[in-house]
């Protein structure tokens, strides 16, 4: 089994797959009920109708057997309550719908409560794995996407995530 070592999520480490958002440190907007940090991700949608999800992901082992992607629409993955690690990978071609992703190329990443990771469209990835017993997020994407636009493949090899 192929092991991977949970990494702290950084911008420059998560650049490959997508964005990290986080509270950023000055401009923002100040007013008597709320400061505001605008544009911090730019999302294109095109006339496109976005949803959104909530989700508790549930303590298990920490082995990634297969990963989905969405070969046309972006995702956004919001912790809620409890820090969650993201198992991710990446291929070169990621238009080609026959891609099988591969054990060598996944990393794991732990998404902080405050944080939220933006993918990339194409990007390998899972259902998070909570630190705790449960771990409730949001889930952002374009409207159907998960029956309409979602591959999921197994890896060549299993890998086991530490943390």
């Amino acid at each position: 089994m192929h092991k991977v070592k949970v990494e702290e999520l950084t911008k420059d480490a998560f650049a490959p797959y997508g964005i990290v958002v986080e509270m950023p440190e000055g401009a923002k907007k100040e007013s008597a009920v709320e400061d505001l940090w605008p544009g911090l991700v730019k999302w294109e949608l095109d006339h496109e109708t976005l949803e959104i999800a909530h989700g508790v992901c549930k303590k298990r082992p920490l082995v990634v057997e297969g990963l989905e992607r969405h070969n046309t629409t972006y995702e956004l993955l919001v912790p809620i309550k409890s820090d969650l690690i993201v198992p991710v990978a990446s291929e070169d071609d990621r238009e080609n719908k026959d891609a099988q992703p591969l054990a060598r190329n996944v990393r794991g990443f732990l998404v902080k409560v405050g944080q939220a990771v933006f993918y990339d469209k194409g990007v390998w990835h899972l259902s998070p794995y909570p630190v705790e017993d449960e771990g409730p997020f949001f889930v952002v994407f374009k409207h159907k996407t998960a029956p309409d636009n979602i591959i999921m493949k197994e890896l060549d090899e299993k890998v086991e995530l530490e943390y």
